[in-house]
């Protein structure tokens, strides 16, 4: 019997056992539902700490736009909020000294964005509604005027920046960092497939090691740029295949033999940490990234190389 032929690419990931889109973002979903209690802990261990300075550097990147007066930033795939975070500090420095503290926003408005954000509770969404699919997965966002006497806006006249994930437990992590730290950061779920922002909502858009679990990275992209006002730039970093020399073999080892037992050690879970090296090998490399960016309203597409390749920074501007 001749061996099937080998399947064509496919748009996303694609966790081991999921037959289409629906079933990888559910399957996705699970697996980080059952690492959320020690996904820091995780990262920060397994990265030897590094991914805390590549977020910074994110950060920084963006510094001409998040010290803009008013700018609107989106955070996707989220998870516990640590780029959101780290985003908020580069922008509070713009704020000058000895102004007031803000008072903190309530935990379920993001009316400084220009949104109102009404909570519900997951036993009060169907379940077809929480599967992966639809706008309404556990919160229903939409569109209302400014107001300043509801908008909880800093002293730079900056809404809050908004994180969003899918993964309700993530979400909980990082709503309690944001209360504990003070930052300026807001947290509501949502499928970064369907949006349930307006077009044309926000400044600048980023995501940190979230985008590569997508199940379609072509309509993830496509949501990007529908939700960025024209000219905002978008900022992906991710993890992808190193290239050549002793460093890239090295790390090339460490990724997918070591990493996997330790990330199951520290988590409890095998299944998450052997799809982490599985799903980089199979991410598009820099360069088909750069060409799905621009074949999805990007141009100025920019790829900044860190850590001897095994990070990249993807940078664009919507046109």
């Amino acid at each position: 019997m001749t061996p099937a032929a080998p399947s064509p690419a496919l748009p996303g990931t694609r966790p081991q056992g999921s037959r289409d889109e629906r079933e990888a973002a559910a399957r996705v979903r699970e697996m980080f539902t059952r690492i959320a209690p020690r996904y820091d802990l995780a990262n920060h261990l397994l990265s030897f700490s590094l991914d805390r300075l590549w977020r910074r550097r994110t950060a920084r990147y963006f510094r001409s736009v998040l010290q803009q007066s008013g700018a609107r930033v989106l955070d996707l795939c989220c998870g516990t909020g640590d780029l959101a975070f780290a985003l908020d500090r580069i922008r509070s420095a713009a704020i000058p000294a000895g102004a007031a503290t803000p008072p903190p926003a309530p935990e379920h408005s993001l009316g400084g964005a220009g949104f109102r954000f009404d909570a519900k509770s997951s036993s009060g969404v169907s379940e077809e509604a929480r599967s992966l699919g639809g706008r309404s997965f556990s919160s229903d966002i939409k569109p209302a005027p400014p107001s300043r006497a509801s908008a909880p806006e800093d002293n730079f006249g900056c809404p809050p920046i908004i994180g969003s994930d899918f993964v309700e437990p993530m979400l909980m992590r990082a709503r309690e960092k944001a209360r504990s730290g003070h930052r300026a950061a807001e947290f509501a779920a949502a499928d970064a497939l369907h949006l349930p922002f307006p077009d044309a909502s926000f400044d600048l858009v980023t995501s940190a090691f979230g985008f590569r679990n997508l199940a379609n990275y072509e309509l993830g992209l496509r949501e990007m740029a529908r939700v960025l006002k024209p000219g905002g730039q978008v900022g992906i970093l991710e993890f992808s295949e190193p290239g050549s020399g002793p460093m890239a073999a090295l790390f090339r080892f460490y990724f997918r033999r070591i990493l996997p037992w330790i990330g199951a050690a520290i988590s409890g879970d095998r299944e998450a940490y052997a799809y982490l090296p599985s799903s980089v090998q199979k991410f598009p490399s820099p360069i088909e990234l750069t060409t799905l960016l621009e074949k999805t309203g990007f141009a100025d597409v920019r790829a900044s190389a860190w850590n001897f390749g095994s990070v990249i920074l993807h940078s664009a501007r919507r046109t």
